[in-house]
């Protein structure tokens, strides 16, 4: 089972929190190669680790046995274009990828990609709301064939710059999780993350680890709410 992980690539220091295998070569659109590398962008690499990473110090991702897809389409300045975003999606669809994960959006809909999306009802695009305190979703969480994430704490209260909407959305931890990641000089240390595209990796792994063990019941999927439904135990989360 192969998760895409569309964003900022890997941090070469991230390779051995995964277990060896999971981590495939994946492809960057930024350097158009097939080394998916951010040495200072590590949104891509924190998303990864959640998803799929090994235990480090007590902390793992959702489920080991998961493979990533490493594909790069933002710089180490969190820039893209476009032209980026639907060439990272047809690459993922195109290896395989059962499970794309999306934490990022726009203020605008681009045509091309919400019909590429649309073009692929079998593939769950797990996306983020964003974190603007705004009454809509970004795109492409704003589209009806798309998985809309927002964060909680570990109270199961909606973070508080989260945007809302009347589309259905799953609740997922997503304030201050802790994560490792190396200092860059051979040493692991932990931080704290907050924001929507945590929560959206968090349940991108929930669905991945769900159709390895087929047991995913998708009508039931949009109403899942992962603190009343038992699935994450954020209380051990707080600090």
């Amino acid at each position: 089972m192969t998760i895409g992980i569309i964003d900022s690539g890997i941090n070469p220091g991230f390779i051995s929190f995964f277990k060896r295998g999971e981590l495939l070569d994946g492809y960057d659109f930024v350097d158009r190669d097939n080394a998916p590398y951010a040495r200072i962008n590590n949104h891509g690499s924190y998303l990864s680790y959640l998803v799929a990473g090994k235990e480090i110090d007590g902390y793992h991702g959702i489920d080991e046995r998961l493979r990533i897809l490493p594909v790069r389409m933002f710089d180490e300045y969190g820039k893209t274009t476009e032209s980026r975003v639907i060439a990272g999606i047809h690459y993922a669809i195109d290896f395989g990828c059962q499970v794309l994960n999306i934490s990022f959006g726009s203020s605008v809909v681009y045509s091309e990609v919400a019909q590429l999306i649309q073009l692929h009802p079998e593939i769950f695009f797990v996306c983020s709301v964003g974190d603007y305190s705004a009454s809509s979703f970004l795109f492409p969480a704003c589209l009806p064939s798309t998985i809309a994430v927002a964060s909680t704490d570990s109270g199961g209260r909606l973070y508080e710059y989260s945007n809302h909407s009347g589309k259905a959305m799953i609740y997922a931890p997503g304030v201050k999780i802790p994560v490792p990641f190396p200092d860059g000089k051979g040493n692991t240390k932990h931080t704290f993350l907050s924001g929507s595209s945590y929560s959206t990796a968090i349940v991108s792994g929930i669905i991945g680890s769900c159709l390895l063990s087929d047991s995913l019941n998708r009508e039931n999927l949009s109403n899942y709410d992962l603190y009343t439904e038992g699935l994450l135990d954020c209380r051990k989360f707080r600090n």
